[in-house]
């Protein structure tokens, strides 16, 4: 119910809130399990991680740039997000979303290498 008042998308049932408290789990397979079940939800798990990759927590942004480079390219919707992340003050932020868009937008790295 508090995911449908924040405005969270939800991914398997699950709010953006939920999930992002499971990626930071720290207990045995617990962050692993959540990594795993968003990067094989392909499409439908990338509002979620657009979400996540606006979030406060500088953490959370990174692992959602993670997540989008494991998805590769059915993760398309994310590029505008990922752009707008190259922008963060955030450093690691910004390797991890050009590292997700080199691997969502492969052809555009390969007509770059090109030239």
């Amino acid at each position: 119910m508090i995911g449908l008042i924040r405005g969270d998308r939800f991914f398997h049932g699950r709010p953006t809130s939920y999930l992002r408290f499971e990626l930071k789990d720290l207990s045995f397979g617990g962050r692993q399990r959540a990594t795993a079940e968003l990067a094989q939800g392909g499409p439908p798990a990338v509002p979620v991680l657009v979400q996540m990759l606006r979030d406060h927590d500088k953490f959370t942004r990174s692992e959602a740039a993670d997540i989008l480079a494991q998805i590769g390219p059915p993760a398309q919707d994310a590029v505008p997000a990922l752009v707008e992340a190259m922008k963060d003050p955030d450093q690691h932020l910004q390797w991890r979303a050009e590292k997700a868009l080199d691997r969502i937008l492969p052809e555009v790295k390969s007509e770059e290498t090109a030239r």
